[in-house]
């Protein structure tokens, strides 16, 4: 029996040698193929049965080097997406496959160390939060903000930490708001909002920081007014700086103290023209007096000076308005100031109140200007478009914010005159008259057809799809190129094998690697074309379509309608011009002489109808009124200009009465009545028509 033990051994050894030789080869192919697990089942299997084979034991050494590297590259890759986890895991693996792969080591412990990180981060940020450190919160979050796809509580706690560091920093800036630094206010409620963009006691924080800003801007420039003694320029900025801030302490201090400097510099003045004695000198040292009382009540004896002035100027007013009056509607204006500088001085005045009713009156009719707007159409009342028009004008006028200005736009010059007649405005108009000049319609077109080449659609067949052609080629290519990659690969192995020396061994090596780079990289090519081809149809429809030629007749027709306004001066009442404003409309049609084929059933669309020639009138009247009201807004504009130009002229010149009256006209004219230009003309009114406006008598004073 042990003769026949003996003897089979050498058979059991060739056999299992043979076992081991199918498992190397085995193992290769798997290997080429870039399946490593298997590759190493293989090789671990063909150990066993050969524990000594150089070649077993250098394959399962490359194919773990290898796998090792892809499972690096994987981990990379999970790295890329912040999956910490599956990357530490492809890395552990890697390790112990290759455990001399330094870039895995490294990249394992750099990795790790950042999940602890992460886990201490989040741990120690709630802590963080509730000691009131909200922004030493979100600077450590900012660190790991790229894992919140990983660790979702990272999003929960940075909206926490954002909302308690808006809240401190709002809470932060209302303490510098408080004890009146703004500058610093601003910077903390504009950080709060960098965290909250909505969080509304902020907004209103920076709101109310911006406005102190501005009124300590104003101070200071009021400050620098007084200290050069230009206090009325001084008091203007503390107003305006109680404007923006009323509760601003230093601007309202300010502005009694300055209003008090003032007052002693009116006062001055006022007492040295009260003692030159001149009527003129007495008008204006009232003024004075009055600006200065309304400034402060410290002058003792100001009653009993302002009073003595009244007495001394009551008649003397009343006499010059008189005079005035007895002048002619020229003067109307200065006689109007006179009496209310009168009654001013001695309000029980009552016939004097009636003088004022009765000039201003008067004065009003005279110097306000009215739009008539007067249609020369011989036709009935309200039936042409020329009278439709005047219609529209006068709602233009109505409507562009003009105030005080009669708007007349009757249907016939009696009307017109009776109207003139019983408002008392004889003087000064505006007239615009309309017309329609002409109306016509053209239609063209017809007679000259256009030869058309269409086609419509007979049906579908089914053809090669071009892109399968290409895609199936595509593959082809991908598949000869990695049988010559595998070929190659084949070749550089057998050389490998056949290396003895350690620099045949190195080189073949390298090849080798090279070799299975290529055959990796044309096994992607082959997978990607193959699922191109699979995913592209083979056959595709394509439409058959008949081609034919048709004509096409287009009909166009235009509606046009000219109107003339003239305009008279609002001053002499003469036509100063004439404009002509045309209006159009247009409509187009068009048709063939056959079947329009649109689809496979011929069908054809429906050409536009066309409308009727008083419908295009009624269009082309649209647009003429819209262009003359387009007009008419721009020529209020201009007189309004022309009005502003002669004030300022008669200002210049020294005439500050005649240049109210322009000043009037402009302010009652300009549809802008907030422009400077329109401030400007209010405050000179006022300056030549009363002694002191409301507003004025409403100054600060230390009682209250």
């Amino acid at each position: 029996m042990k003769r026949l033990v003996v003897l089979l051994l050498p058979v059991v050894f060739a056999l299992a040698g043979c076992a081991g030789q199918e498992q190397y080869h085995a193992a290769r192919r798997y290997y080429q193929l870039r399946q490593y697990d298997e590759a190493i089942r293989q090789l671990e299997t063909a150990l066993r049965s050969d524990p000594r084979n150089s070649d077993y034991q250098a394959l399962l050494v490359q194919v773990r080097r290898d796998a090792a590297r892809e499972d690096y590259q994987r981990a990379l890759r999970f790295y890329e997406k912040h999956q910490i986890d599956q990357a530490l895991a492809a890395l552990e693996r890697a390790n112990s496959l290759d455990p001399t792969f330094e870039d895995a080591q490294k990249a394992y412990s750099f990795i790790k160390r950042q999940k602890e990180t992460i886990q201490a981060v989040v741990t120690e940020i709630p802590a963080k939060i509730r000691a009131g450190k909200p922004d030493d919160a979100l600077d450590d979050l900012a660190g790991i903000e790229q894992f919140s796809s990983v660790y979702p509580q990272i999003r929960d706690l940075k909206a926490q930490a954002l909302a308690e560091s808006t809240v401190a920093h709002t809470k932060q800036g209302s303490l510098h708001l408080a004890g009146g630094r703004f500058e610093d206010a601003r910077k903390e409620f504009y950080v709060a909002l960098s965290r909250m963009p909505n969080y509304a006691p902020a907004r209103d924080g920076i709101a109310l920081a911006e406005a102190n800003i501005a009124a300590d801007k104003l101070v200071a420039q009021g400050r620098e007014f007084s200290a050069r003694k230009e206090y009325a320029a001084a008091y203007e900025r503390f107003r305006s700086a109680l404007k923006i801030v009323p509760s601003h302490k230093a601007a309202l201090e300010a502005m009694i103290e300055t209003g008090g400097l003032w007052a002693r510099m009116l006062y001055d003045e006022a007492r040295a023209l009260q003692d030159k004695g001149g009527i003129d000198d007495l008008a204006e040292a009232l003024r004075r007096y009055e600006r200065a009382g309304a400034l402060t009540e410290r002058f003792a004896d100001l009653d009993e000076r302002v009073a003595a002035i009244k007495k001394a100027l009551t008649g003397e007013f009343l006499k010059r308005g008189e005079q005035y009056e007895q002048l002619g509607e020229q003067y109307l204006g200065l006689a109007l100031i006179n009496y209310k500088m009168s009654l001013h001085c001695d309000p029980s005045q009552v016939a004097v109140s009636r003088k004022i009713s009765a000039v201003k009156e008067a004065f009003d009719g005279k110097r306000a200007f009215y739009v008539d707007i007067r249609s020369a159409d011989p036709s009935s009342a309200g039936t042409s478009f020329g009278k439709q028009l005047a219609q529209r004008l006068k709602e233009t006028v109505l409507n562009s914010g003009i105030t005080d200005l009669f708007v007349l736009a009757p249907y016939d010059s009696a009307a017109v005159a009776s109207a003139a007649s019983a408002a008392g405005l004889a003087g000064r108009r505006m007239t615009v008259f309309t017309s329609v000049l002409s109306e016509n319609v053209i239609t063209s077109g017809q007679n000259k057809p256009q030869i058309v080449r269409s086609r419509y659609k007979l049906g579908t067949r089914s053809v090669l799809n071009p892109d399968y052609t290409k895609a199936k080629q595509a593959q082809a290519d991908a598949e000869a190129e990695l049988s010559k990659a595998t070929q190659d690969y084949q070749n550089a192995d057998d050389v490998r094998r056949r290396a003895t020396t350690p620099s045949e061994i190195d080189a073949a090596e390298s090849s080798l690697e090279f070799a299975k780079r290529r055959t990796f990289d044309a096994e992607d090519r082959v997978s990607d074309a193959r699922k191109a081809s699979a995913a592209t149809p083979e056959q595709i429809d394509e439409e058959i379509y008949q081609p034919y030629d048709y004509r096409v007749y287009s009909v166009t027709m235009q509606a046009r309608i000219e109107v003339s306004l003239e305009v008279a001066n609002p001053d002499t009442g003469a036509v100063r011009g004439l404009e002509v404003i045309a209006g159009t409309a247009s409509a187009q049609s068009t048709y063939n002489d056959g079947v329009l084929a649109t689809d496979a059933q011929g069908v054809s669309p429906k050409p536009p109808e066309l409308p009727s020639e008083g419908e295009l009138i009624d269009g082309a009247r649209k647009d003429a009124a819209a262009n003359a009201v387009e007009w008419f807004r721009k020529t209020l504009t201009e007189l309004s200009r022309q009005y502003y130009q002669r004030a300022k002229a008669l200002q210049e010149i020294g005439d500050s009465e005649g240049a109210s009256e322009y000043f009037y006209a402009f302010y009652l004219s300009t549809p802008d009545k907030s422009s400077p230009q329109a401030e400007e003309a209010v405050e000179h009114v006022r300056k030549y028509t009363h002694l002191i406006t409301g507003d004025e008598l409403l100054s600060p004073r230390p009682g209250n």
